[in-house]
């Protein structure tokens, strides 16, 4: 229910309100109708109404009972037979000139705040919640991030960052099968939920000032073990596995370095909650520009004592 509310545009949910209101208040207009020769046309208006009416409570029902319920394309199919009975309605009571002002002026409303969001549509929310760019606060996944903003980062950090007074080392924890280096961007790996090569994830010291990219369903650690809430026990957690991969000359260590990326980017996860983006690409990957000074807070734990 709530993708389907923030994810429709405000001027289609004005319409299904209005029309709903509208048919209860012309049911004594249609019983009168009834009795006249438009009776074979209402009953065949009823009856479209009545079964688009079950097929959006019953998929709408199967998919939020549904365990495979992971994003707004579920709920798709039913927004054709939404459509229809906003067209049936319009045309059945909608009528006048003012009505038709109303209807229109609806209509240029939902298709500009759908234009409005192009070409990013996949991360569309409507005005009512904030916008597209406010979006990662509320979904993750294929509702707002399937890895679609790759080409607009290259772009982003291409432009901006010459212009930028500050290091310009990059750093990328990516929701998606792409390749950033297919695309151009030169960057250290953080930890991803869905790996795309074979390079090592980066951690502990390996981190340094330079700008974060972090996309939306990562940044929401929805897929992460501790869904990026940082305790003092994680922290000491994670000093004493640093503190251990850094004593070790030639061990055995892929699980522990794994382990070790993931609670990396579950802190500095945590970390970056407690600023506004820098900047929002795509509407789905998060930019932070960190300085020294941030990098150095960052790596103390005060900062996990003051987010309590």
């Amino acid at each position: 229910p709530v993708t389907f509310v923030a994810k429709t545009p405000v001027g289609v949910h004005a319409l299904i309100l209005l029309s709903a209101m509208r048919s209860l208040l012309s049911r004594k207009v249609m019983s009168a109708k009834l009795a006249t020769g438009e009776a074979s046309v209402l009953r065949s208006r009823r009856l479209l109404c009545i079964s688009l009416g079950c097929l959006i409570m019953v998929y709408g029902a199967t998919a939020l009972l549904s365990h495979l319920s992971i994003g707004h394309r579920h709920l798709l199919p039913i927004y054709p037979a939404i459509f229809v009975l906003l067209g049936v309605s319009i045309q059945a009571y909608w009528h006048g000139k003012w009505n038709k002002v109303v209807v229109g002026g609806l209509l240029l409303i939902a298709a500009a705040e759908v234009f409005a969001a192009s070409p990013n549509f996949l991360s569309f929310v409507n005005c009512a919640v904030g916008g597209p760019s406010q979006g990662y606060r509320y979904f993750t996944d294929s509702s707002i991030d399937w890895g679609q903003s790759l080409p607009e980062l290259k772009r982003y950090l291409k432009h901006e960052l010459p212009e930028r007074n500050e290091p310009t080392q990059v750093y990328v924890s990516y929701f998606g099968s792409a390749d950033p280096s297919y695309h151009g961007i030169r960057s250290t790996l953080l930890y991803s939920t869905q790996p795309f090569c074979n390079e090592e994830f980066a951690f502990g010291g390996d981190l340094g000032a330079g700008s974060y990219c972090i996309s939306a369903t990562m940044w929401s650690g929805v897929y992460l073990p501790r869904q990026s809430k940082w305790s003092r026990v994680d922290e000491q957690q994670y000093r004493f596995l640093i503190s251990s991969l850094n004593q070790r000359t030639n061990p055995n260590q892929d699980l522990e370095r794994l382990q070790a990326a993931i609670s990396e980017v579950e802190r500095l996860i945590t970390f970056l909650r407690r600023r506004k983006p820098d900047a929002i690409i795509g509407n789905s990957i998060l930019v932070f520009h960190l300085s020294d000074d941030d990098v150095m807070q960052y790596r103390s734990a005060t900062w996990i004592l003051e987010s309590r």
